[in-house]
């Protein structure tokens, strides 16, 4: 993303790596961050609603995070390694 911003994949891919890695302010900064290139992205439409529903700091207080999306629920581009 450093190199070329403008691309949504990118960004989308950088959040679900974050996601992986427990970061979940920082990925959803990045979905933000597609989502403002392109709102109807679809990927990251999808990967904003899993990580409201996933992340410990979404889930809003008196809430249960959802314990069946994993990590490889998120979608990403193709040339992301998990």
């Amino acid at each position: 993303v450093k190199y070329r911003p403008h691309y949504l994949a990118a960004w989308n891919n950088m959040a679900a790596a974050l996601w992986y890695l427990g970061r979940y302010k920082l990925a959803r900064k990045s979905v933000q961050q597609a989502l403002a290139l392109n709102p109807s992205y679809k990927p990251a439409l999808k990967n904003a609603k899993l990580l409201e529903r996933s992340a410990p700091r979404a889930t809003p207080p008196g809430k249960k995070r959802d314990p069946k999306i994993k990590p490889d629920t998120v979608i990403t581009e193709p040339g992301l390694q998990r």
